[in-house]
């Protein structure tokens, strides 16, 4: 009797390693090759050994000016450096797909000049696309500052400082709207925020949509416990931690970096200074330190030497902690907050971002009320008294694993590939 054949399935993403999006995809990946799939990456930029990931075959000139090659319409634009990516030239994969011929193509992250709008027509396998920012469906920025005008033509776009209705978000969201007409595509939204948006979207309201979480391998996320954990990094054992991660955070408004600060000024009385103190990861020092009274731990960015992120120190750094803040005010997700749950440590957040799907107020975590920062100061002292209580750690636990475990997406994902090869 012949062996029945795996499902072979290539994601398509701009790199492997650094940032949220190469991080969710990695991790898909590695959870569909545990459960049999036969499950390839093809990335522009290549940052680890992995022999299952593959680099786009290009030359080596042309990646290194795909990026500027993609941001070469912002240049009508006085807001240049604006968060949006045109989409509208390169295209390093669709010949290396056909190639490769898997059963399913799977879409992460396609920007910063990997492919274009168009070339996704030129794509001959079914194709299932995660949603991971607004970008699939706007006209080209990543996150649309509520403005919602993706939902009607976009034009006269905030990102872009633009007050001109046909300018280059139009253009944009025209061409996804004429591409997207004519293909048959399914996609993961990674939170019902996320989801949310898209069926309020004209270019992606018809598309067929499953909600499934990103995911984490519950073996490395788990407690350890605080006097290691805190050795480990050399922290104190007789404070209070509250853990922040701080890549891209003070450049990027929508972090919530502002309010977070603003929080922690209201945390002012001398038995409080004196037993807590703040832990960054993600960046090796700030000026931010000069604003609050409290004493910063800066620990840097924890990768490992084969250039991905070192995910056993990730959850010591998480276990030494007695709260997570992560102050986003618009979020598709949060992985770092299931990161923290999955140690037993609660998380602080708005709400009304991708991260309700993830924190049940006042039981695993606390959700403030959006932007409010007084909501948010007293999220913080709620996470400073409940953290560590048994029946706090039980709970976002229990949350991790009964939602967030790779072996349940995985499988939920391995369904929807079925169902779109034998449509």
């Amino acid at each position: 009797m012949s062996r029945k054949k795996k499902i072979s399935v290539l994601h398509v993403t701009y790199n492997d390693v650094s940032g949220g999006a190469a991080r969710y995809a990695s991790r898909v990946h590695s959870s569909l090759i545990k459960h049999g799939v036969d499950s390839k990456m093809l990335v522009l930029n290549k940052e680890s050994d992995n022999p299952t990931v593959h680099a786009c075959e290009s030359g080596r000139i042309r990646k290194q000016f795909s990026s500027a090659i993609d941001k070469l319409p912002l240049v009508f634009y006085k807001n240049q450096n604006s968060k949006i990516s045109p989409g509208l030239f390169n295209d390093f994969v669709t010949s290396q797909i056909e190639k490769m011929n898997p059963d399913i193509v799977h879409l992460h992250w396609t920007n910063n000049g990997l492919m274009s709008i168009r070339s996704i027509s030129r794509i001959k396998q079914p194709i299932i696309w995660s949603i991971l920012d607004m970008w699939p469906f706007t006209g080209g920025c990543h996150y649309d500052d509520w403005c919602y005008r993706y939902t009607e033509n976009c034009g006269k776009c905030p990102v872009l400082n633009s007050n001109r209705k046909n300018d280059l978000s139009r253009y944009i969201l025209n061409i996804k709207k004429s591409v997207y007409a004519k293909i048959d595509f399914s996609t993961i939204a990674i939170s019902q925020w996320m989801k949310d948006c898209m069926i309020k979207s004209t270019v992606m309201k018809d598309k067929e949509v499953k909600v499934i979480p990103p995911s984490l391998d519950l073996t490395l996320f788990r407690p350890i416990e605080k006097k290691i954990s805190r050795d480990l990094f050399n922290l104190p054992k007789n404070k209070k931690l509250i853990l922040f991660g701080a890549i891209n955070s003070t450049s990027d408004p929508r972090k919530g970096f502002h309010q977070l600060i603003e929080a922690l000024k209201k945390i002012n009385d001398e038995d409080s200074l004196k037993n807590i103190e703040i832990v960054v990861f993600g960046a090796t020092n700030s000026d931010f330190e000069s604003e609050i009274k409290l004493k910063v731990n800066f620990v840097g960015r924890l990768t490992s030497g084969y250039g991905s992120f070192d995910d056993a120190s990730l959850s010591a750094l998480y276990s030494a902690a007695d709260l997570t803040i992560v102050p986003s005010l618009q979020e598709a997700f949060g992985q770092v907050a299931i990161e923290s749950m999955a140690c037993g440590v609660p998380v602080v957040a708005f709400d009304k971002t991708g991260l309700k799907d993830i924190v049940t107020h006042k039981k695993d975590g606390y959700l403030a009320e959006h932007n409010n920062i007084e909501d948010l100061y007293r999220g913080v002292i709620w996470g400073l008294k409940h953290g560590g209580k048994q029946e706090i750690t039980q709970n976002a636990l229990e949350k991790t694993k009964a939602l967030f475990d790779e072996s349940k997406t995985a499988l939920e994902i391995i369904e929807l590939y079925k169902s779109k090869i034998n449509k």
